[in-house]
C-alpha cells in the first residue's frame, strides 16, 4: 500500500518491483563520452569571385565561410540559421567543421562591385545568423556556439 495524502492505493508486489526497477534505470542520465561543449576557434571570412560578363560588365559573387576547430568525438555538426522570425527547427548537417553561404551577387561595372557588395552583405548580416552545435555518437547534442551574423568577418 502507498499513502498519498488521504488517498490509499494498493500496488501488487510485482508491479511495485517493476516501478522501482524502472525508476532506477537512469533513462534520462547522460550517455558516457566526452562532455558536450560548444565549438571553438570560430573564424569567418568573405570570399569573392569575379568573372567577365557581357558589355564590359563583371559578374561577381561573395561567399561567407564560417570555420571552427574539429571537435574530438563529434559525429557531425549541426548548423542552425536564425532570422527575426526565429531559429530553424531542422539544422543543416555538416561532416566538416565549416559552413558556407552566398551572401551577395550581381553583374555590374567593376567600379561598383565594392559598393554593391557592401550593401548586400550588410543587409544579409542584419537579417541572418548562424549557430553551430556538435552531435556526438548516440545522438547527444552539445550547446550551440553563436549566433554569428552571416557576412560579418570573425577573426
Amino acid at each position: 500500500m502507498v499513502g498519498v495524502g488521504r488517498l490509499v492505493v494498493r500496488i501488487p508486489a510485482v508491479a511495485a518491483t517493476f516501478v522501482v526497477a524502472a525508476a532506477g534505470c537512469g533513462g534520462d542520465s547522460p550517455e558516457p563520452g566526452p562532455k558536450p561543449r560548444p565549438v571553438s576557434g570560430v573564424q569567418a571570412e568573405l570570399r569573392d569571385t569575379v568573372t567577365p560578363a557581357k558589355n564590359g560588365l563583371m559578374s561577381w559573387k561573395s561567399t561567407w565561410e564560417l570555420r571552427w576547430r574539429r571537435v574530438a568525438g563529434a559525429r557531425h555538426y549541426l548548423v542552425y540559421t536564425g532570422t527575426s522570425e526565429g531559429d530553424s527547427k531542422e539544422p543543416s548537417v555538416s561532416s566538416k567543421p565549416r559552413f558556407s553561404i552566398e551572401v551577395a551577387n550581381g553583374v555590374s561595372p567593376r567600379s561598383r562591385i565594392s559598393t554593391l557588395r557592401g550593401q548586400q552583405v550588410a543587409l544579409t548580416a542584419a537579417q541572418l545568423t548562424v549557430s553551430v552545435a556538435v552531435r556526438y555518437p548516440g545522438g547527444r547534442i552539445g550547446p550551440k556556439a553563436g549566433p554569428f551574423a552571416v557576412g560579418d568577418p570573425i577573426r
